[in-house]
């Protein structure tokens, strides 16, 4: 017996199929949205090989790939782009940061891998750390990067996009048009970064060593909130 067969809506494959298929010049869902399609089916009893053959995918791996992405914390899982970034975290990287059970672990993790641009193959090893020696998040982290020549930090802040109909409101708008609504979030409450990003559930923040020390994350988070919701009531 095969088991079921994806049900996803026309329009849902067509998202999946051209965010899935490489080449694509601005990909629809993000890697968390692909992940929660394709768990609402294994969740069904739909299998990876049924899925992987709707996608015209040549293998099962990255069913999983993107399975294990939606199951990160909602505020990395928004933040996890599609390939190399300054401001996001990518599928690799997602991947290793999975491996660890806690999400304090998982949110401290992504955090820092921005903050010292980690490479996939650092994660890797920072976690390894992590997991064989009992050892904090920041001890493998900082083991991790010892290795290097030189040491680059800068710091990031992952917040979430707490109202529902924000959510809702955000994701009915383009890549470009997130980014000039951050923007002007980011100006009301005179927050200064070196690159942004936002997405339906959340954002993610680089700054340089001086706006970073001073930045209180809660607080930070509260205040984009309130811009985000009044930028939006504008419109």
């Amino acid at each position: 017996m095969t088991g079921p067969e994806p049900w996803w809506s026309p329009d849902e494959r067509a998202l999946l199929l051209t965010s899935v298929g490489g080449g694509a010049h601005e990909r629809p869902l993000t890697p968390a949205a692909v992940g929660e399609l394709m768990a609402r089916e294994a969740a069904r009893g739909v299998k990876h090989e049924a899925m992987a053959r709707t996608l015209h995918l040549d293998s099962t791996a990255m069913i999983g790939r993107f399975i294990r992405v939606a199951s990160l914390p909602q505020e990395i899982a928004a933040s996890v782009g599609w390939g190399k970034s300054t401001k996001s975290i990518n599928l690799t990287q997602a991947q290793e940061l999975a491996r660890l059970s806690s999400p304090s672990q998982q949110r401290e993790l992504a955090r820092l891998a921005l903050d010292y641009r980690m490479s996939g193959t650092e994660v890797r090893g920072a976690v390894q750390i992590c997991l064989r020696r009992g050892v904090d998040v920041g001890t493998g982290v900082e083991e991790t990067i010892r290795l290097r020549p030189v040491i680059e930090r800068r710091y990031v802040q992952i917040g979430s996009v707490t109202s529902d109909s924000t959510q809702s409101a955000i994701g009915r708008l383009s890549i470009e048009a997130r980014s000039v609504l951050l923007r002007q979030a980011l100006l009301s409450v005179g927050v200064k970064t070196l690159d942004a990003s936002l997405s339906e559930r959340g954002y993610v923040l680089v700054m340089d060593q001086d706006a970073g020390a001073t930045a209180n994350a809660d607080h930070l988070e509260a205040e984009i909130n309130r811009a985000l919701d009044a930028w939006l009531g504008e419109a």
